[in-house]
């Protein structure tokens, strides 16, 4: 049973790195983010093909170098999200999500003793490693903050669901287009939402700053509006430049 177990603890961090790579790799993408889900999915590779130490104390060492980073942004940078599985991780980080994360970091140190390469241990068929795994998944799951959101997403249609403008705000505030285009605005000067989309308007020199907010996954999309010089005495927008 031993070995049954240690071979699951290694199947559940390849899991878990497979997922977190696929996440951001459909997620908003920057360069941050490709490499981490680049680094996840070597390691995933690793521990899958052979049963050396080495990517597995890459792994120790690097999640319990997240755990660390998690536990500082809850402290310092709540409101950003931890984006450990791309999108989806966009929720505020809270204990939840710092448990998550040194539970992971505990599961691949148990994983560093396992006898055999992942591969084998799928090579075996179903079995006892098998039950371990999926026992062990759900309880991730269940520690996981995002589950809670995705239930919450699953009970109400995004068009009807109602979600504060702070929440917006927040999600806005944390995104990578707000960090590229957003310094020195101050508050947005139109605000509407329409089905799944919350816009935002922001003033800025010739024109207008248009931020789109996904209520679904929380996408976040910039469009610079610029104005035409005035003819007859009004101005006019021209088509919005994505940005």
């Amino acid at each position: 049973m031993t070995n049954e177990f240690l071979g699951a603890q290694l199947l559940v961090i390849i899991v878990v790195f497979a997922l977190a790579s696929w996440g951001k790799l459909h997620g908003p993408k920057n360069r941050m983010a490709l490499v981490y889900a680049l680094a996840e999915g070597v390691l995933a590779l690793a521990l899958l093909a052979t049963d050396a130490l080495v990517p597995r104390l890459v792994t120790v060492a690097g999640l319990a170098a997240a755990t660390w980073v998690v536990s500082e942004l809850r402290t310092t940078r709540p409101d950003d999200g931890c984006g450990c599985f791309g999108r989806l991780s966009r929720i505020r980080i809270g204990w939840r999500t710092v448990a998550r994360t040194a539970l992971i970091a505990g599961v691949a140190f148990a994983a560093c003793w396992a006898p055999m390469a992942g591969w084998e241990v799928f090579a075996d068929g179903p079995g006892l490693a098998e039950v371990f795994l999926v026992a062990e998944l759900a309880v991730i799951a269940a520690v996981s903050p995002e589950s809670a959101a995705l239930l919450k997403r699953a009970a109400v249609p995004c068009e009807r669901r109602p979600v504060p403008l702070t929440d917006t705000l927040r999600v806005l505030h944390g995104s990578a287009a707000w960090r590229k285009h957003g310094a020195g605005l101050g508050e947005p000067s139109d605000v509407w939402r329409e089905l799944c989309w919350r816009f935002l308007v922001y003033p800025v020199r010739g024109g207008e700053l248009v931020f789109a907010v996904s209520i679904a996954d929380g996408e976040v999309r910039a469009a610079h509006v610029p104005v035409l010089p005035e003819r007859n005495g009004s101005g006019l927008l021209s088509a919005p430049v994505f940005v």
